[in-house]
Parts: structure tokens; sequence; C-alpha cells
């Protein structure tokens, strides 16, 4: 009795062997890592459920038979299916192809009453441990091969992020701009090359460090301050400012701040800096010419009108002085000259401030009603609610002169209307009256200087003002039904203030 114990426990040990052998080569194939993936093809599950059909078959073939009973490990591979690939090729793996051999082996046909409990004692017991065994082995070995797997994938991840951060490093050092990552407590932790040049330390020097370290008393409370303002509110901003580098060099700035979270949920402040110091020069030698221009060119603009008032007042002596009669149109053509010669004077001092200040933000119903010049007996009606437009600050001169182009050469005009609208281009603010309109071809020499029954140059300094932050401007009345202008206003240089 226990050579047969021994006998079959030695016979299910090999078929054990052979099944493990198997299973093992199948979850070093592509077709458990298919599986393992959560996406196998539905030919992979058939080829899997045959698969482990075949060593459960195997597993039932090579048994021994005792007493009619088969000694056999046959639900070992469908086990395994299921605990490898999950249910459904489990139980395609048993019921398939191990269980029909089954149904053909049950116990009750084979086994004699008498011969019952020696049966179960020599071959159930035997199974049911070797099955648990075989079992316990596959537990181990798929536990061992998911690790290594899971290893794997996490080397795989580091790899690629060690790659991932030699590329930003690598981009970010691409970046002529210097730019930086402080962590919490204001130490830098990123800097790429042309923060290196221009704080005059080698990286090393720096990482860990804070820009206290190299920034003077004052410079170092300000860049403290606008660091906490920061990580507290978490709003980007931009900044101009002034800093004294470690060289005694003063350098003005444009700092643009941002807050990064990362996965972990830590907070870093993301710097991106733009020395503007030759441009802020440059800026400053400019508007200090253009100082020089304006007060040269008014006492120039003086001189020349006191010549004009005294040639026209000698030219009123001489037409009184004169006996001849035919000299009275020579007087008059002389004084019209003159007159034109002191108002192209004028309009100079009024062209000379245009572009020499920056342009600002300016609200557009404001700069429309400040500036308005229509009479009482003409309906102005202006709807443009929330409307900001980015403009040189004599953008009120723009509508000034539209405003008395239509009082003036808008023959019957009783009503005159703004309104403003988005397009795919921008914004398009229109204004319209309801007079007699512009001819064809006089659309575009309006904006000509010197055009005009007066000086000429209003329409024409209205579209070189609006020119400086890209506006444009167009005639596109229907004459006979009024004249109408529209003014085309880019992306970037306007903004709503009131959604819709």
């Amino acid at each position: 009795m226990d050579l047969t114990i021994i006998q079959s426990s030695v016979t299910l040990f090999m078929i054990l062997c052979v099944i493990i052998v198997f299973a093992s080569v199948f979850m070093r194939s592509r077709f458990f890592k298919e599986i393992y993936l959560g996406h196998p093809k539905l030919t992979t599950q058939i080829i899997v459920a045959v698969f482990f059909g075949m060593l459960s078959v195997f597993g039932t073939l090579s048994g021994l038979s005792i007493y009619g009973a088969v000694v056999n490990i046959r639900d070992l591979g469908p086990m395994a299916a299921g605990l490898l690939c999950g249910p459904y090729i489990g139980l395609g793996a048993g019921i398939g192809l191990s269980e029909t051999l089954i149904s053909c082996y049950t116990l009750i046909l084979v086994t004699k009453p008498s011969e019952f409990f020696t049966v179960v004692t020599l071959v159930a017991i035997p199974m049911i441990v070797f099955n648990i065994i075989g079992m316990f082995i596959f537990a181990t070995t798929v536990h061992h091969i998911l690790d290594e797997m899971k290893v794997q994938k996490q080397v795989q991840q580091l790899e690629l992020e060690v790659e991932s951060r030699r590329n930003l490093n690598t981009i970010i050092n691409t970046i002529a701009y210097p730019v930086y990552v402080l962590d919490r407590d204001h130490r830098f932790t990123l800097v790429n090359d042309s923060v290196c040049r221009f704080i005059g330390r080698a990286q090393e020097e720096i990482l860990g460090k804070t820009p206290a370290d190299f920034l003077n008393g004052e410079d170092a409370a300000f860049h403290f301050e606008m660091t906490e303002n920061m990580f507290t509110t978490q709003i980007p901003r931009e900044d101009e400012v002034m800093i004294t580098r470690v060289d005694g060099l003063k350098c003005t700035l444009i700092s643009t701040s941002t807050i990064y979270k990362d996965t972990t949920g830590q907070e870093f402040l993301v710097g991106v800096v733009h020395d503007i110091t030759e441009r802020k020069k440059a800026q400053d030698a400019l508007r200090q010419a253009n100082r020089q221009l304006k007060l040269l060119s008014g006492i120039t603009r003086h001189d020349i009108n006191n010549k004009v008032t005294a040639i026209l007042g000698l030219i009123s002596i001489a037409e009184m002085e004169s006996k001849d009669p035919s000299m009275a149109e020579y007087f008059r053509d002389i004084e019209t000259a003159t007159r034109e010669i002191r108002s192209q004077i004028e309009f100079t001092k009024v062209y000379q401030d245009l572009g020499t200040q920056e342009p600002q933000w300016q609200e557009l119903h404001t700069t429309i009603t400040s500036g308005s010049n229509v009479p009482g007996n003409i309906k102005l009606s202006v709807h443009v609610p929330g409307v900001e437009l980015y403009a040189d600050p004599m953008l009120e001169k723009v509508f000034f002169n539209l405003l008395d182009n239509s009082i003036r050469h808008g023959e019957q005009v009783t009503e005159i209307r703004v309104s403003a609208e988005q397009s795919d281009e921008g914004l398009i603010v229109v204004l319209e009256d309801n007079g007699t309109g512009i001819p064809v071809d006089q659309k575009e020499k309006i904006f000509k200087r010197g055009f005009g029954k007066n000086t000429g140059f209003g329409l024409f300094l209205v579209r070189e003002i609006l020119s400086l932050t890209g506006i444009t401007i167009k005639e596109t009345g229907v004459r006979g039904k009024g004249a109408r202008f529209e003014i085309s206003v880019p992306s970037g240089a306007f903004r709503l203030t009131i959604p819709g």
C-alpha cells in the first residue's frame, strides 16, 4: 500500500514538473504579456485555452490507474490558466478539453464500493496534495515573474524620466533668456546656462542656493516678497524690476513667474528673466532725443509763426499803400499762401506728439464721449460697453476728428452712431452717420495728407494714430445713405471688460 502511494506521488511529481516547465515557458512568451497588459486578441485567448487544455489532457492521460480510478493532476492546467489568464480562459481550458475526459472516468462508474475507501486514500489525497503543491509553485512563479515585469517597468520608467530630464535640460539650455526653478524654500533646483552667464557662477555654485545669495539687501527683499506672493496667490505675474548684479552693474529686467505643481503635490516657482537693460537705454535715449526735437520744433514753430504774422501784417499795409488795383489779386494770393503755411505749421504742433508716448489701454466709451464736439441738434449714440483699446494716448483725437468730419461734411446729418462687434480677425468699431456720404472715388483719398475742404489733416492724422498699434480704418458707406467708417482692431489690441 505504501509503495503504491510512493509510486503515485512520484508519477504526479513528474507530471507536475512537465506542466510547470511548459507553463513557465508560456509565461515568458508574448501571449502572456499580451494577456497581462489586459488587451489579448481573440486568437491569443483561443491559443492559450488550447495550450492549458493540452496540459490538462497530459495530466489526465499520464496518470496511474488504481482500482479503476486514475491518479492525475488534470485540474492543474485549468487552475493555472485561470490564475494566469483569467476565468474565461481557465473555464475554456477545463471544460473544453480536460473535463470531457473526466466525465468518462467518473468515480462512481469505475470504482467498486468495496474499494471506494482505498481509492480515495491512494488517488484523491495524492491528487489534492499535488494540485495544491502545483498551484503553490505556480503562484510563486507568477508572483516572481510579475515582480520581475514590474521592476522592468520601473526601470524603463526611470530611464524615460532620466532621458526626459536630460532632454529638458538640453531644451532649456538652448533658451537665450535665463530660466530657473525655485522650491518652496526659495532654493534653486534647476537653472539653465543663461542663468549661469547672467550671475557669473557655475551651475553647481547656484543649485541649492537662494536668490538672496546673489543679490544685495534691497533686491533680495523684493525678490523674497515677490516669490512668497506667487506661492500664496498662485497667480502668474510679470514685473519690470531693476537689480544690481554682483559686479555692480545695474540691470533692468522683465521677470515672468508662474507656479508649477508636480505629481507629488510639491510646488515650484518657474521664472524666466529677460534683460532689457540695453533696450531701456535705447528707449531713454530716444525719449531724450524726442524731447530735444520737440523743444527745437516748438522754438522753430514759434519763430515761423512770428514771421508769418509779420508777413500778414505787411501784406495788409502793402494793400492799403498800393495805388495799383492790379496788385490786389497778388496780395490775396500771397495772403492765402501765407495762411496755408501757418496752418501747416500748426499741424506740426499736433503731429509732433504722435508716437512719443507708450500706447495704453483706454476705455472706448469714455474716450469717444469725452472728446465729443457734437452740437445739440445731432443725436450721438454710443454702444461699446466694456471695450478697451490698446492705442496711442492721442486716440481721443481720432474720434474727435471723425465726429468733426461728420458734422462739417455730412450735409443734413441728424444722427451719429458708434458700435462695436467681434469678428474672426478681432474687433470692428463702426462710426456711421445719416448724411449724404462720400463718393466712391474719394473713399481712399480722404485719408491722404492735404485732401479736404479745411486743413486736410484730420483723417490723415486719424489713420496715422491708429496705425501705431496695428489698427486700420476704411470708409465703407453708401453714397446718399451716409458715411460709415470701419475701424479694424486686431486681437491683442482690444479687450472686453464685460463678457459677451
